[in-house]
């Protein structure tokens, strides 16, 4: 065996398999086994299975007071990761411009929607629509 330090390349068992299973499969060699149902019962183990709801409120808006500051450090991480996958040559420095900045206030109106409403059937909808 492999394990017990033989080498594996002497071993033909390892790369043709054993003799017989070159013969058609009605000549292969028959096993004798049979099931006692009751012994089965017994060792078939019980499966149980645990469902957890995880919640996965974005904590943002609860680190910062102060919404100008969110948007800016929004801004601020959407230039990082756009600075991170471009060249050194193509990277943002400067003032955060009217598109970096719509795009943080979209995204951050996306997170508050996530977090408030569940979905089109949310019973909470009719109350803001008026």
């Amino acid at each position: 065996m492999p394990s017990r330090g033989s080498n594996v390349e002497t071993k033909s068992n390892w790369w043709l398999g054993p003799s017989w299973l070159k013969n058609p499969s009605e000549e292969w060699p028959k096993s004798n086994i049979f099931l006692d149902e009751e012994i089965i019962n017994v060792e078939r183990k019980k499966t149980v299975i645990s469902v957890t709801n995880i919640d996965n409120e974005d904590k943002i808006f609860y680190l910062f007071s102060d919404y100008p500051k969110l948007l800016m450090i929004v801004d601020w991480i959407y230039i990082f990761f756009d600075n991170c996958r471009d060249t050194k040559n193509f990277r943002k420095f400067g003032s955060i411009t009217v598109e970096e900045r719509t795009r943080a206030e979209i995204t951050l109106l996306r997170i508050a929607q996530r977090e408030s409403f569940t979905g089109s059937q949310d019973k909470k909808i009719p109350n803001y629509c008026g």
